[in-house]
């Protein structure tokens, strides 16, 4: 039988990555401020797209995303790997991966976490989640695939209206 993973094809994941990215940003906007805490959704559902954009592009450059399964939540894994393939990551985006990483901020952002505790401004894991966007779906369409513009889903855009 063919699992999921196999199934999975580096355009898959990168619309499964967008489309946790932009709602996590259409969330934000929604203006959660009567719940208690509102950036864990939101932490969450950023950290979430990550993982799926560096998979994609990997995806891209081994012809298949078989064997990416070992890398589940190994964000810094995933990563290095991804530039050494040839992705271009910022240093911003690299110090982004690697705090996630340190602080195991998708798991924090499922558990409630009292007292004091590290976590970055999800204005700056959304500015990773663009750039991966942009640059996964450059590769995508050197590749042959069509990509659909994203809204304009940056933190503190406009949301709802394609980028042109």
């Amino acid at each position: 039988m063919i699992s999921d993973d196999e199934r999975a094809t580096p355009l898959s994941l990168f619309h499964y990555a967008r489309s946790f990215w932009q709602s996590a940003v259409l969330l934000e906007r929604s203006g959660l401020n009567e719940v208690m805490y509102p950036s864990a959704p939101i932490t969450l559902l950023l950290c979430q797209a990550i993982e799926p954009y560096l998979k994609a592009f990997l995806g891209l450059k081994r012809a298949g995303v078989g064997g990416l399964p070992h890398l589940r939540r190994r964000y810094k894994a995933i990563a290095k790997d991804a530039r050494k393939k040839g992705l271009p990551l910022s240093d911003h985006d690299l110090k982004v991966v690697k705090f996630l990483a340190a602080t195991n901020a998708f798991l924090g952002s499922r558990h409630l976490k009292t007292g004091e505790h590290k976590a970055l401004p999800s204005e700056k894991i959304s500015e990773t989640c663009a750039r991966l966007d942009s640059l996964v779906s450059k590769v995508l369409v050197e590749a042959g695939h069509t990509v659909m513009r994203p809204l304009d889903a940056s933190i503190g855009g406009q949301a709802g209206r394609r980028l042109p």
